[in-house]
């Protein structure tokens, strides 16, 4: 009566002849750079959503009136405390620029320090801009004078109550005459 086959692999561990130091020397390396890998991945997601964070607040911050000064220091403050080990914080830049009027924009960028370091150390940034939105100034009087009636020779003088209003609501200010006059002066005279 024969013995039963032995399978391939349980064959090939019992083998001497070096097959098993062979895999695990070309498994092992592949799984530590996959998982470094993947922590990369992870991290650079981590730092990513940091920056994207930072520059919202930063142009939410310039649309406010906060100096770009101010901003990037404040900016430089989160990230150092939020993130400290995901990045060199060294090389952040933040860039604040106004597209036009009515829009702010910042860009945060750091290096990311990777578990796999080959060469030089890759920029991951994030940018985020934000509307001026418009907020009607105080009601204000306006002195205004007008000629007399026809036949008559002076004139009128007064103030006109002109309100602030917002044409839209990323707009610029403007400014509408009321109904409402004060101090009313009036010089006509027959002619």
């Amino acid at each position: 009566m024969a013995s039963p086959p032995i399978p391939a692999l349980p064959r090939a561990l019992a083998d001497e002849g070096g097959w098993v130091s062979l895999l695990v020397g070309l498994v092992v390396p592949a799984v530590v750079l996959c998982t470094l890998g993947a922590l990369d991945i992870g991290r650079i997601a981590a730092l990513r959503d940091s920056l994207q964070a930072a520059a919202e607040t930063g142009a939410r911050e310039i649309v406010r009136g906060l100096p770009e000064s101010a901003v990037t220091a404040r900016i430089r403050a989160s990230l150092k405390a939020e993130a400290a080990g995901l990045g060199q914080w060294d090389g952040l830049s933040v860039i604040v620029s106004q597209a036009d009027a009515d829009i702010a924009e910042v860009e945060v960028r750091a290096p990311f320090a990777p578990l796999l370091a080959v060469g030089a150390a890759p920029l991951v940034g994030a940018q985020a801009q934000a509307r001026f939105f418009c907020v009607p100034p105080a009601n204000r009087w306006v002195p205004v004078t007008e000629a007399c009636p026809d036949g008559q020779s002076g004139d009128v003088s007064y103030e006109q109550e002109e309100e602030g209003y917002c044409p839209a609501p990323t707009g610029t200010p403007s400014w509408r005459a009321t109904q409402n006059r004060q101090n009313v002066v009036k010089t006509c005279a027959a002619s």
